[in-house]
């Protein structure tokens, strides 16, 4: 059998915190210009992608998290609705390119009426990408 390949840490980038380290469920990629931010330390960012338990988002700034962190007062922006006093706690941090990293952002002691509303939003989400996905054409075969 042999053993697995592994992974030398000076050949990665992707910092991860024990805590929870399992996705509790899937993310749900958010549409440009959906209009989906959150506010963490009083800074703006767009969400790549959501699920009620927490999202990710891109920032230039590689010293902006780290993972554990707890960052409280967070507000969540969303179409027709804003959640305030928010917390969250980072769970990783990579470097997707260059000068770009993605943070997953875990949401601590959400309310049921959060919970909920989040929950909403992305099964919106879901809809709109299934939709999507009927409307495109049937790949053509490869010509001869």
């Amino acid at each position: 059998m042999g053993r697995p390949p592994s992974v030398s840490s000076e050949t990665t980038s992707i910092v991860r915190s024990d805590l929870d380290s399992v996705r509790r469920a899937f993310r749900v990629p958010v549409p440009p210009g959906n209009g989906i931010k959150v506010v963490l330390n009083e800074r703006e960012y767009d969400v790549i992608d959501i699920s009620p338990q927490g999202l990710s988002i891109r920032c230039k700034d590689s010293t902006a998290f780290k993972v554990a962190q707890v960052i409280e007062d967070c507000r969540l922006i969303m179409p027709g609705l804003e959640i305030r006093d928010l917390t969250a706690r980072v769970i990783h941090s990579s470097c997707k390119s260059g000068s770009e990293w993605t943070n997953g952002i875990q949401w601590v002691g959400l309310t049921e009426t959060a919970q909920e509303n989040i929950a909403e939003q992305v099964s919106g989400i879901k809809r709109l990408l299934i939709e999507a996905t009927r409307d495109l054409p049937d790949s053509e075969p490869p010509p001869d």
